[in-house]
């Protein structure tokens, strides 16, 4: 499969080197080709506000009553510029950012959890964006028609998702991604391109939670084992750009 490649995607981007802990890079991070699979799963909203960060970040409501989603994802990033090939697992909250003027409230998600391959990719993260420096060993399998990621370190099995292969379509997704930083929410604006199919099909995603700590944590939530949303993207490029904003909690 070829990617839509669009010429001018990274043509507006002159990177700058940057620095963390030893380790360099060059922001905004240029993906020039990765892998990424998502299942959503219903939980009470009660149970998500608990996790959350700030009264601010408002989980995004499925249905007519207080159910919401904590969203499962896993990323292979294949080439990126000035980073070694690693891999990435994250939990995620569909939030809404509440503005005093409603004009300025943004959509995005919370990152609940996050852990990746490489400390390169960890300690950045951890120093730009505000992400959790967590270090696993994650890996990927095709499975008849689904793909599967397994992601563990040494405290335990954080979790295996599966994801059913989507006929994907060519088309863009950008999603502004919320951490905490320095006391404060940091908004990071994501954008990828390239091969995506979505299906609301319920189950077309499964999860497993192990015995890790953060699975620990998240099985009080009450997390619904039927998937209501799966993302199968096969083949993307992807643009990280520097957190645009912060804001107190």
């Amino acid at each position: 499969m070829e990617a839509p490649m669009d010429p001018d995607f990274f043509s507006h981007i002159t990177p700058r080197e940057i620095e963390a802990s030893g380790y360099h890079a060059r922001l905004p991070f240029c993906i020039h080709e990765m892998m990424m699979i998502s299942a959503s799963f219903p939980v009470p909203g009660g149970k998500i506000r608990e996790v959350l960060p700030s009264k601010k970040l408002v989980p995004v409501p499925i249905g007519i009553d207080d159910t919401t989603v904590i969203t499962f994802s896993a990323l292979d990033y294949r080439e990126i510029d000035g980073m070694r090939p690693y891999q990435e697992c994250r939990l995620m909250i569909p939030i809404t950012h509440q503005a005093e003027n409603r004009a300025d409230e943004k959509p995005g998600f919370y990152l609940l959890y996050s852990a990746v391959t490489e400390e390169q990719a960890g300690k950045i993260g951890g120093k730009v964006f505000g992400f959790p420096e967590n270090i696993a060993s994650i890996s990927f399998e095709y499975v008849d028609n689904d793909i599967r990621c397994i992601a563990h370190d040494e405290r335990g099995r954080i979790m295996s998702l599966e994801v059913e292969r989507i006929t994907p379509a060519p088309q863009n997704l950008d999603i502004s991604l919320y951490t905490v930083k320095n006391h404060s929410l940091c908004r990071t604006l994501i954008q990828t391109r390239g091969f995506i199919g979505v299906s609301d099909t319920k189950g077309g995603g499964r999860v497993s939670l192990g015995d890790h700590p953060v699975s620990q944590v998240l099985k009080p939530l009450v997390i619904h084992p039927t998937s209501v949303l799966s993302v199968c993207a096969p083949l993307l490029q992807g643009v990280v750009n520097p957190p645009e904003e912060e804001y107190p909690l």
